[in-house]
């Protein structure tokens, strides 16, 4: 699985043997199309090749997040006490919605909340010069006429209080989702530099589900899953061959 092994070896990993499967797949082909022809060698030399050459020219196309944008980036030591730290909600080309906070503040008080239309979605905190998210994340509508959900999953430090059947986790030095059972990933806590992290999801609140994504607007409230339509987020772990394409995965909900 790509999603056990580091970023640049997985990296490394698709182009290797993509070159070797499509590589030795065109030259059998090109064999038994060509058996008997003259420069059977020749043509198979220069299929190669462009195979090769193809994936190294699309490369640059996922390379910047793939190597550059996740291995170059390692967890603050979080020493200074006056470091300030950048809390952005969802993502998007100008971000704007976005909360400061220093280290100090993080280390001196058990928690600091981050709030929507004055309810607290989430808080942070650190201990051991590490980074926590606590929140509630959404898990289903228990009964759809009377808009009652299922008890919402606790995250407390990063970890389940109780995990759900089918949830899985994927963390890193850098990175935390936590996806359901549909695959769709309720939580992303994601580091674009040490001090800046983005923090996208389905949060339950007093005031419904909140869904925080890289969508116009950056946040929206629901009573369904329905209600708040596209759920635009980054990719932050290699799921499947497909995710190398693209920067950004987007889920239509529904109940």
């Amino acid at each position: 699985m790509l999603t056990n092994v580091s970023p640049t070896w997985g990296y490394i990993l698709f182009l290797s043997s993509t070159s070797i499967v499509l590589g030795w797949w065109m030259w059998k082909v090109i064999g038994w199309i060509l058996r008997k022809k003259r420069f059977v060698n020749h043509i198979r030399a220069i299929n190669v090749c462009f195979v090769v050459l193809v994936i190294m020219v699309t490369s640059p196309y996922y390379i910047d997040y793939f190597v550059k944008a996740q291995g170059s980036i390692e967890m603050p030591t979080f020493i200074d006490d006056s470091t300030q730290i950048l809390v952005h909600y969802g993502n998007r080309e100008n971000d704007w919605f976005y909360t400061r906070t220093t280290v100090g503040e993080l280390k001196q008080k058990p928690e600091v909340p981050f709030s929507i239309n004055g309810q607290n979605i989430f808080t942070v905190h650190i201990e051991q010069r590490r980074l926590y998210i606590d929140t509630l994340l959404f898990a289903g509508i228990e009964n759809q006429e009377q808009h009652i959900f299922s008890p919402p999953v606790v995250i407390r430090d990063n970890a389940f209080s109780s995990k759900p059947d089918g949830w899985k986790v994927y963390q890193n030095n850098m990175n935390l989702e936590i996806v359901n059972q549909d695959g769709i990933p309720v939580l992303l806590m994601e580091y674009k530099s040490p001090y800046t992290i983005i923090i996208s999801g389905l949060f339950v609140t007093p005031m419904g589900i909140c869904k925080v994504n890289n969508e116009t607007g950056i946040y929206m409230l629901g009573d369904t899953l329905s209600e708040l339509g596209i759920y635009k987020v980054d990719r932050v772990f290699i799921h499947s061959i497909f995710d190398l394409f693209k920067s950004e995965r987007t889920y239509i909900l529904h109940d």
